[in-house]
């Protein structure tokens, strides 16, 4: 529907900088945004760290190694020196660096899912930013071509003053509204400038003089509410979060059990001594070797508090589960139906309204000129092309940005 502009030669009525700016194209911008974006960028790096996080709990528990050195006065008793290595494992039974690396990976699995979702709010985001700047173009646009035609009719009225075909009243009430027009038409064009800027800072500083005209960058949906339904509990990445936090906490409350279990601690010992040369009590150089067992007595573990809260918080993200799932029904619905809402309106501007709303100001515009009608009847009806011309630009901008929240509301963008 955009070549209705074109019809209406919105798109030749551009600023002398727009007409030298170099456009950006949607996808281009969308592009941009998921590369270079600060906090993309910055949320990237928590899959790095999650996956550090994994590997790292892959560890197993470190040997213990002791040395000892005795000395039973041989320097003047002559009872010999000792030395003793002793190496000690202890043994997890409950199998805590599975748990470990279970919670990790779930961690991990968030991770992902997370910044999947942060991702889709950012395009999203950005998309919706975009329509915005698009909108305020297309307003300066048409302002810029309004107060064109007005700058003519106040320039034919100041030769038809001096010939005295009409009032000076009339005369300034045309230069007048060509002034306020054009303060409008330089005011739109500085808020489009400054959304432009707020679009280069979403994609990470790019540089954006100028955006292309059509609003193109979505498409329409064309499934049922029912099939969006499970589009989105299958592919959500904010309802994965909800899930793999019930997984979380669920593993969590595995490897507190895990870490409660019994641990077995083994040791393997060597010892070297050296002869005793005392004439009392002498005794020859050995070796000796043992083998030792412990096992700690886990008293802590008839202390439940820890368990009841894992427990506790496994029961807790299960009821936040289901209240995402209805969360994500709620907001596919909304979606769907302002969707719907924003196709119809659109439609109802169709090219022969939007032509006849061109033809009815030009006739006008044309009969002031002759002194057939009024400045205020032409002045109607340009306010009337103004209403028809905004509210398309309106609607248009509506469709995109219902379009952006549906697939949004889907998983889908």
């Amino acid at each position: 529907m955009m070549k209705n502009f074109r019809i209406l030669s919105l798109f030749t009525a551009l600023m002398p900088l727009m007409l030298s700016a170099q456009t950006v194209s949607f996808g281009d911008f969308i592009r941009a945004v998921g590369k270079y974006n600060a906090s993309a960028v910055a949320e990237r790096y928590n899959l790095d760290i999650a996956s550090a996080n994994l590997r790292a709990s892959r560890v197993f528990n470190d040997p213990e190694l002791a040395v000892t050195y005795g000395n039973n006065q041989d320097w003047d008793l002559m009872m010999g020196q000792n030395v003793d290595v002793e190496l000690g494992y202890n043994f997890s039974l409950g199998g805590v660096r599975r748990a470990r690396m279970n919670v990790s990976m779930s961690e991990k699995e968030m991770t992902d899912a997370s910044v999947d979702a942060f991702m889709c709010n950012l395009r999203a985001e950005a998309s919706i930013a975009w329509s915005e700047a698009w909108k305020l173009k297309k307003r300066a646009e048409l302002a810029a071509l309004e107060s064109e035609l007005m700058e003519k009719v106040a320039y034919g009225d100041s030769i038809r003053l001096s010939l005295g075909d009409i009032s000076w009243s009339d005369a300034m009430q045309s230069a007048l509204e060509a002034r306020t027009l054009r303060g409008e038409a330089l005011s739109l064009m500085t808020e489009y400038r400054n959304s432009l800027m707020g679009l280069s800072l979403l994609a990470g500083g790019m540089e954006l003089e100028d955006i292309e005209d059509e609003l193109n960058g979505e498409k329409e949906a064309d499934r049922s509410l029912e099939e969006l339904y499970e589009i989105a509990l299958a592919e959500r990445a904010d309802l994965k979060v909800a899930e793999l936090s019930h997984q979380l906490s669920d593993r969590n409350l595995n490897l507190i059990k895990a870490s409660r279990a019994m641990e077995l601690g083994v040791t393997l010992g060597y010892s070297f001594n050296k002869e005793v040369r005392n004439e009392i009590a002498p005794a020859p150089q050995f070796h000796g070797f043992t083998v030792g067992v412990s096992i700690p007595l886990k008293f802590s573990s008839f202390n439940k508090g820890e368990v009841n809260a894992a427990k506790a918080s496994v029961d807790q993200r299960k009821v936040y589960l289901d209240a995402a799932v209805s969360q994500v029904k709620m907001e596919v619905g909304q979606a769907y139906n302002s969707f719907v809402a924003a196709g119809k309106i659109l439609s109802e501007y169709s090219e022969d309204i939007i032509k006849s709303a061109s033809e009815i100001l030009e006739s006008r515009r044309i009969g002031y000129a002759n002194g057939d009608s009024s400045f205020t009847e032409f002045l109607s009806a340009q306010y009337t092309f103004d209403d028809v011309m905004s509210s398309y630009i309106d609607a248009e901008c509506e469709y995109f940005r219902s379009t952006v929240l549906l697939n949004q509301s889907v998983g889908r963008y």
